[in-house]
């Protein structure tokens, strides 16, 4: 989440929003109708809880040591099949999204939202 300071160019009254904008228009203070404009912006991040990660098989506790564990187990596996491979983290979030809008897990699923898009569905 990044947070954003507003100060107005007339009355210096500051604001805080999750909006970014390089403007926000006009000062909400009675009397004053000058211009806002951003001064700072402050990225808030959540740490990250120590915990077994079942992906690396092993206690993570920063997103930093996983983003190097996810690299390293990425090289073992190159090396294992000789193709090159890139592991990246998933947003848990965005995966629970995407499974609630299909309303269903697995390739019944998939198959139906393929088919909705216009694309043929996956045959097994």
């Amino acid at each position: 989440m990044t947070i954003y300071g507003y100060k107005c160019r007339t009355c210096g009254q500051n604001y805080d929003s999750s909006t970014r904008a390089d403007s926000l228009g006009h000062c909400a203070t009675e009397g004053c109708d000058g211009e806002i404009r951003r001064k700072y912006s402050i990225v808030v991040e959540r740490p990250m809880q120590e915990h077994w990660n079942i992906t690396t098989n092993s206690p993570i506790s920063s997103d930093r040591q996983f983003r190097d564990e996810l690299k390293r187990m990425s090289e073992q596996q190159m090396l294992k099949t000789g193709i090159p491979c890139n592991y990246e983290p998933v947003d848990p979030e965005m995966m629970r999204k995407h499974v609630e809008s299909t309303d269903a897990i697995g390739l019944d699923a998939t198959n139906r939202v393929r088919v909705a898009e216009g694309k043929p569905p996956i045959r097994i």
